[in-house]
């Protein structure tokens, strides 16, 4: 069988599924995979440009119309295997599951080259590019690339690891902050609350990742996960009061570094509307889920359920959501639907 263009979406889907830990990742991404696909197995060598009439770029378009064909009639794409044959090269080996239960594989090649230089180069309306550079571009590409395992010969013996160093940006938010310590106790209210929202902002650009997921996410974020909307990261310690935190509580570097990853970074999925009411949540509410019940935001998993135990679970959730056909009208039907799919698991 033969790749259509109904297939690209749900392929350019599964191959940005695997960039999911990389800290840069955004949804020009999906659209630049599909656009490189579309080159590679259709040869449309048409520029990416801005489309004014629907004011989205014309790749996000062209994918969009890819994925409702998709609908109905593919269920789901996993890649099978993903085979770099040097260093611009990859040959991809896709299973298909249409909407019978009948599966298809299908094999296609995708080269750095496929990803045309029009991604980073044409402008919105407001001076925007898909992409940053063609440096995006390889990161993407050499994202693809399979993890090799390597076995210890089991004729040497273990040696203990060596502990990870901390990130550069994390040892130098710990040296700036402990020497602050003094001078922000004696510090005005004004200038006091200056400093917590610098060293608050500065918290939010160390590394992020999924791993920081807390396992949640709302009920219409959910929803409109489903029908590909935008999803945000909204973290449930304030930048304001992790700076607060860090200006008056001493730590070792080794401490923040813990701190940061269990606590700091830790976010809930909401959508864009839902994370703008949380802003400064702290002000009226105790705590963050008071601020969510305080504002009708329905949290999910619910309670009495263990919420996603990674970004992978909660990925896996959302494709069976979508090959079971499942409707999440509201958190009963979400409920149930979680409970059927940890069943099978």
């Amino acid at each position: 069988m033969r790749l259509f263009t109904y297939h690209l979406a749900p392929l350019a889907d599964a191959l940005y599924d695997r960039l999911e830990s990389d800290d840069l990742r955004h949804r020009g991404w999906r659209f630049a995979l599909y656009r490189a696909l579309k080159g590679s197995t259709m040869g449309d060598d048409e520029a990416v440009y801005w489309k004014t009439e629907y004011h989205q770029w014309s790749v996000d378009h062209h994918y969009r119309g890819s994925k409702h064909t998709a609908k109905s009639r593919i269920g789901y794409c996993s890649i099978v295997s993903i085979d770099l044959i040097d260093d611009h090269r990859y040959e991809i080996l896709a299973e298909f599951t249409d909407m019978e239960g009948g599966k298809h594989t299908i094999g296609c090649a995708l080269s750095r080259n496929d990803f045309p230089g029009s991604l980073w180069v044409a402008q919105n309306n407001h001076g925007d590019t898909l992409l940053e550079g063609s440096f995006e571009r390889d990161r993407i590409f050499d994202g693809l690339a399979p993890r090799a395992v390597l076995a210890t010969p089991t004729s040497v013996p273990s040696v203990p690891e060596e502990p990870i160093d901390l990130h550069p940006k994390l040892t130098a938010l710990h040296a700036m902050t402990e020497a602050m310590h003094s001078w922000y106790a004696q510090a005005s209210v004004e200038e006091q609350a200056y400093l917590e929202t610098v060293v608050g902002a500065a918290v939010f650009y160390l590394p992020q990742s999924v791993n920081h997921f807390g396992g949640y996410i709302s009920l219409a974020c959910l929803q409109g996960c489903l029908e590909d909307e935008r999803r945000v990261k909204d973290h449930i310690y304030p930048r304001k009061r992790a700076g607060r935190h860090l200006l008056t509580t001493s730590f070792t570097a080794a401490e923040l570094h813990d701190l940061y990853h269990n606590e700091l970074a830790r976010f809930m999925y909401l959508t864009p509307s839902e994370n703008s009411k949380m802003v400064n949540f702290y002000e009226s509410h105790e705590d963050h889920d008071a601020a969510l019940e305080a504002l009708g935001i329905v949290k999910f998993p619910a309670s009495g359920q263990a919420p996603f135990r990674s970004h992978g679970e909660f990925r896996e959730f959302l494709r069976y959501v979508v090959r079971e056909g499942i409707r999440l009208e509201d958190a009963d039907a979400a409920s149930s639907a979680l409970e059927a799919f940890r069943s099978k698991a």
